[in-house]
């Protein structure tokens, strides 16, 4: 038999030890290693001073992470998202953040912006005294508008508003590329929390998830004794449906979530049971059913990454049984005495708090706006459905599977 004790203990801890690994954060991404092969994978970093010191890449979700220094790679970036190029400086490769690409780069390091023209050195406008290198020697320039007017022709300067001095920088690198005629891609630094928000959606792992939820329920009873009626119970089928509540178990992460439920459930059950002795023929027909509400507890895993997005769960389902009913009726024929005897029994009880053990696996295909369709089956090992009666011995346990829809918002 189930300890639920034990069982709660088993799913507190098995919480815990998830949201610990939750914290990995790896999202749509690629590297360009340093021969120049492009990858497809999914990335993160670890980073020092707001910026990243090494790569990390995975080619799938579940497989090995790959670590990468800057000397590994040219540059990796998150898909639509930040971007990172590795660049030589002061005698080591670092990674600086690309903020535009074009015949003017624009870089962000740990210490300040830097600017690159177009076969030309990477210059460090930070620095108090701005020197440019070219052909000709090396220019030094008072400020940055200096250097930004002497690098675009004159044709672009440091506007005059209320902007940051960020923004400004950006706003004119940006300029001078739209006019210059060649190709440029300004990155979306914004990109890391919203693309997290945007693929939790697309996965149905929000951060916050809530739906309906209907499907069919299958029971089945196992019952055994040596000295007691018991009923033998067939494959039972009946409607459940309900709600569902989700939360992801880190605030950075689609992957591993909790996944809770609240089922209502009615199964009805009928049993058919012939044997002769000697001269006694007896029929025994049994009538059992409950309504419960069952709380499904999970912790879910999404495999993110692609569409559409596998996931498993497991946990434990504690129901609640407030309605039950039982009856048992025996014929008995006696063969020389040409009579039936007919008796009814209720000596079985159906117990009020049933705990099972819980695994499933499903898909989530995106809906249109923020829905997603969730597809699931699921299967439950449980404790068995009676009450034992005094002095009697017997052993049960119960099987459920279902098949689950849930539509998520």
């Amino acid at each position: 038999m189930f300890r639920p004790r034990s069982v709660l203990f088993f799913f507190l801890i098995s919480l815990n030890l998830c949201t610990a690994f939750a914290q990995n954060v790896f999202r749509d991404g690629y590297i360009v290693k340093a021969n120049g092969d492009h990858i497809e994978g999914l990335i993160q970093y670890i980073q020092s001073n707001k910026l990243p010191v090494k790569c990390v890449f995975k080619s799938f979700d579940i497989a090995i992470p790959i670590v990468y220094t800057p000397d590994l790679l040219k540059s990796f970036a998150y898909r639509n998202g930040q971007r990172y190029e590795s660049i030589h400086v002061n005698g080591k490769n670092v990674f600086y953040e690309t903020i535009i690409s074009g015949d003017l780069t624009l870089f962000r390091s740990a210490s300040g912006y830097h600017i690159r023209k177009n076969g030309f050195q990477i210059v460090d406008i930070a620095s108090k005294e701005i020197k440019f290198e070219d052909g000709n020697g090396i220019k030094s320039f008072g400020n940055i508008d200096d250097l930004i007017s002497f690098l675009s022709s004159g044709t672009e300067h440091l506007n005059d508003s209320k902007d940051s001095q960020e923004q400004k920088i950006i706003t004119a690198v940006q300029a001078y590329n739209k006019k210059s005629g060649f190709d440029y891609i300004s990155y979306n630094r914004t990109f890391s929390q919203k693309e997290v928000r945007a693929r939790v959606r697309q996965t149905g792992a929000g951060s916050v998830n809530k739906g309906v939820v209907a499907g069919i329920n299958m029971y089945t009873l196992r019952v055994k004794s040596d000295n007691f009626f018991l009923p033998s119970s067939e494959i039972e089928a009946g409607l459940t449906f309900g709600f569902m509540y989700e939360h992801t178990l880190s605030h950075v992460h689609d992957r591993f979530l909790f996944h809770g439920e609240a089922l209502f459930l009615k199964q009805t059950f009928y049993s058919f049971n012939e044997y002769v002795e000697s001269d006694l023929r007896s029929n025994n027909d049994t009538y059992y059913s409950f309504t419960a509400v069952r709380f499904p507890l999970l912790i879910q895993y999404s495999f993110t990454g692609r569409r559409p997005v596998p996931f498993i769960n497991a946990g434990l389902t504690v129901s609640y049984l407030p309605i039950s009913d039982y009856l048992h009726i025996k014929e008995s024929l006696v063969d020389n005495q040409n009579a039936i005897y007919t008796t009814n029994d209720n000596l079985l009880k159906v117990q009020k708090i049933g705990v099972s053990l819980v695994l499933g696996s499903g898909v989530k295909l995106s809906l249109p706006g923020d829905m997603s369709l969730h597809l699931e089956a699921r299967v439950e090992a449980g404790n068995g459905l009676f009450i034992k009666p005094d002095k009697s011995q017997f052993t049960q346990y119960s099987i459920q599977s279902g098949l689950l829809a849930t539509i998520c918002f």
